[in-house]
């Protein structure tokens, strides 16, 4: 496995792994819908970048080529954020629209959503200047991008709250 697939990987299951800290030490009160759905999808785009960050060598290991190998983990990648944007993302909107501060983030995240999906499928059927490499790990770069910004919004709240 190359080295900057294992370091995103790394660095998606800290994220995943502090989130679930933060909540946990917060007092006992209970969680918020909002809290809770922001630290559901925390916690799965993080599980979603760390697989995607082994899927190509995983491919590669079955026998796949590697250029091959990329393509089809792209367009798993961008298939599966497309999913995750359509039935977990986007309907958070109406809970997004309390705050202002919630609305710019959501803004923010589902953009940087699109340009992984949109750079996944132009990389894959090869109209990308970058390479296959680099554009999947674009993409998967952005997707942990935005487990960040989630992670950044779950911890304001989670201290607002208490």
């Amino acid at each position: 496995m190359e080295t900057i697939y294992v370091d995103i990987a790394l660095i998606s299951v800290l994220i995943a792994g502090f989130a679930s800290i933060v909540v946990v030490i917060r007092d006992h009160e209970p969680q918020t819908a909002m809290i809770r759905m922001r630290l559901v999808n925390l916690l799965i785009l993080s599980l979603m970048t760390t697989l995607f960050a082994m899927v190509p060598d995983l491919l590669v290991a079955m026998g796949a080529a590697a250029a091959n190998a990329y393509q089809l983990a792209q367009l798993m990648f961008a298939t599966t954020c497309a999913i995750f944007l359509a039935t977990r993302f986007l309907p958070s909107l109406r809970t997004n629209r309390e705050s202002g501060m919630g609305l710019r983030f959501f803004t923010i995240s589902s953009s940087l959503f699109v340009i992984a999906i949109a750079l996944q499928l132009i990389s894959a059927i090869q109209m990308s200047p970058l390479t296959v490499e680099g554009s999947y790990a674009a993409g998967i770069t952005l997707v942990m991008l935005v487990s960040g910004l989630l992670f950044f919004r779950l911890v304001v709240m989670v201290s607002s709250d208490t």
